[in-house]
């Protein structure tokens, strides 16, 4: 099946054998209908950066479906296909869920087989999945967690999905998450979800990750100094055709991460940007020791930008911002949810490292009570302590 990774340097490239997720999915009966469109080798939050064009959500007026994996959005949101994967590093699979008013699950990191994923950043690459539910996601996700000889990060036993029958929940909230850039609509949601939760009989409480807004700064070091240890190899002899094809998003994080990587500047750059992983990594377990489980928004805005908007930003927005409330759980391995709620706002359920079973029974929760319109009679007042 081609494999260009949306790029001009794998352009007539067709893989010789299916990754491991593809060979799961076609052993459990699935039929794969073909490959979807995307940001150039995983790196883009809106599919803008892609050979092939700009990934846009039908009848949108032009509003780009979030990336990376915004094709496999628009093909699941559009029903070309009951269910897709995606690669998410840092949000590709979460951000393009959230736009496009679908499900995205990202697994915790080795859940899922990640042999004949074309890398981005190995450390941080996951194989999640969208769908037009969370019993779907939840599906797929049985299918495709399971032991891989071939990847040596896969956990030696997947992790059940079975729902967790634990009671009361305790939902939190990370106060960090609760931006001034957040979009009113999207804050609005967000509280109306946790009133929502505290009348269905769960402990809603805030909790403290100090390190939300600096950890997309690690992000930026961390993501593009593997990437251009990945992308060495398109030489043009051994692989790919010559590096000049690269795109422009490519090339800028490869020069990022080529300087972080460099002697000068290797300790003030990529040492420090791990060690604020690894305060990201101990701020959660902090956090999860008093809750079962966070909820919160997936993006700052309610709508996706238009091609325009993403041209041509405003008050000097970036697409680099748009990851903040993404990153943080992808620093830290943790299993993650989308799912439409309010008004198609996208929100975001957390768990701990290795319990999809926690995440996905809140996210179930949380889509059952968008259905049945149950938001704890608040008429839009929303939790308190917003």
């Amino acid at each position: 099946m081609p494999t260009t990774c949306a790029s001009a340097v794998l352009e007539g490239y067709s893989s010789p054998f299916d990754a491991t997720a593809v060979r799961s999915l076609r052993e459990a009966g699935a039929i794969v209908v073909g490959k979807a469109n995307m940001d150039e080798f995983g790196m883009g939050s809106f599919n803008t950066n892609s050979v092939h064009g700009a990934a846009v959500q039908p009848g949108s007026e032009g509003r780009v479906a979030g990336g990376s994996s915004g094709g496999s959005a628009v093909a699941v949101k559009t029903g070309m296909a009951l269910a897709a994967i995606g690669s998410d590093t840092g949000g590709s699979v979460r951000l393009p869920a959230a736009y496009c008013g679908i499900v995205g699950l990202k697994p915790s990191y080795g859940s899922i087989s990640r042999f004949g994923l074309v890398p981005y950043a190995n450390s941080l690459d996951t194989v999640g999945v969208l769908a037009n539910n969370v019993a779907d996601a939840a599906l797929l996700h049985d299918i495709l967690a399971h032991p891989d000889p071939n990847d040596m990060t896969c956990l030696p036993a997947p992790p059940s999905t079975k729902r967790n029958l634990r009671r009361p929940l305790t939902i939190g909230v990370p106060a960090e998450y609760n931006q001034v850039q957040l979009d009113p609509a999207v804050r609005d949601t967000w509280s109306r979800a946790l009133t929502a939760f505290e009348a269905a009989g769960a402990d809603v409480v805030p909790v403290q990750l100090p390190s939300t807004v600096p950890a997309l700064a690690a992000y930026y070091v961390l993501a593009p100094a593997e990437a251009a240890s990945n992308l060495a190899k398109y030489d043009g002899v051994r692989y790919g055709r010559a590096r000049d094809m690269f795109g422009d998003e490519v090339i800028r994080r490869v020069l990022v991460g080529t300087f972080a990587l460099s002697a000068g500047a290797h300790e003030s750059y990529y040492v420090h940007a791990q060690r604020l992983r690894r305060q990201v990594v101990d701020e959660f377990q902090a956090a999860f020791a008093h809750v079962d489980a966070m909820v919160c928004p997936a993006a700052l805005t309610a709508q996706a930008p238009t091609l325009d908007e993403v041209k041509h930003p405003r008050s000097g927005g970036s697409e680099y911002v748009t990851d903040v409330f993404t990153v943080p759980a992808s620093l830290a391995g943790l299993p993650a949810v989308v799912v439409p709620a309010w008004d198609g706002v996208g929100l975001q359920v957390l768990g701990k490292w290795g319990d999809a079973a926690m995440v996905l029974d809140v996210a179930e929760r949380l889509e059952r009570m968008v259905v049945l319109g149950d938001d704890g009679g608040v008429d839009g007042e929303g939790w308190a302590e917003f």
